[in-house]
């Protein structure tokens, strides 16, 4: 591969990797190496971040109003012992469009002029850097081992689009026999979720809807549109990423 000596090189296209070019950028050239083959575009996603996170975002360049953040929220609703929620107070926590989060941040390191981008480099063919950062996740490309989880876990969602209020969009986070449930949204969208092994899900049948009120945390589903609870909940759209 063409190149010079650089400051930072870094593996992945990710936030981490992607936020960290960023800020690398500031001391000398950063080569950015992203996987050789190109994912399909990311199913939306919403998550929660703390506010000192959204901070640095901001720092990079980023509003919040182009990330999805339409509040900031200082409690949540969780029920880990019982069925029973509590309200918790947290620090400040914002919900972010995940994939708006990333498109964004791809688009300052392209135009970053100290940073430069090449797909699918084999590791043996990098320059040299001063500073070296797997941000490959999962696939630890680096990595001389990898200890893999025997029953991943897996999560599934539903995204319900609308208009919803501030105590609608609140994170809501609920165990069950098999793993955990969660909710948390913005001002336009609602995400539910269910995070469970992947054996769990190879055995696991019948809509989400109907678990939750079996194991009496419906309160998960209050505020939702019926017709969400019917269709896109009830049959749990298989928006699904690997957790574990």
């Amino acid at each position: 591969m063409a190149g010079g000596a650089w400051e930072t090189v870094i593996l992945g296209g990710g936030p981490v990797g992607l936020t960290t070019a960023l800020i690398a950028a500031r001391q000398g050239g950063v080569l950015v190496v992203l996987p050789r083959q190109a994912h399909a575009r990311t199913p939306l996603r919403i998550d929660c971040v703390p506010v000192s996170l959204l901070a640095l975002f901001i720092e990079l360049g980023m509003h919040p109003a182009d990330l999805g953040v339409t509040a900031v929220h200082h409690h949540r609703l969780v029920a880990w012992d019982s069925a029973a929620p509590q309200v918790v107070g947290s620090a400040g926590t914002v919900h972010i469009m995940r994939p708006i989060l990333e498109r964004r941040l791809l688009e300052q390191v392209r135009a970053h002029r100290a940073i430069t981008i090449v797909s699918g480099a084999r590791f043996e063919e990098l320059p040299a850097g001063r500073r070296f950062l797997d941000a490959t996740g999962r696939r630890a490309v680096t990595a001389e081992h990898r200890y893999l989880p025997a029953n991943p876990a897996v999560l599934r969602a539903s995204i319900v689009h609308g208009a919803f209020s501030r105590a609608q969009q609140a994170f809501r986070l609920a165990s069950l026999p098999t793993g955990y449930a969660y909710r948390l949204g913005t001002r336009d969208a609602l995400m539910l979720g269910l995070v469970q092994g992947r054996e769990q899900w190879q055995v696991s049948e019948g809509p989400l809807a109907e678990k939750l009120r079996a194991a009496g945390i419906d309160w998960l589903l209050a505020g939702m549109p019926r017709s969400a609870k019917e269709n896109s909940i009830g049959g749990l759209a298989s928006v699904q990423w690997s957790t574990g």
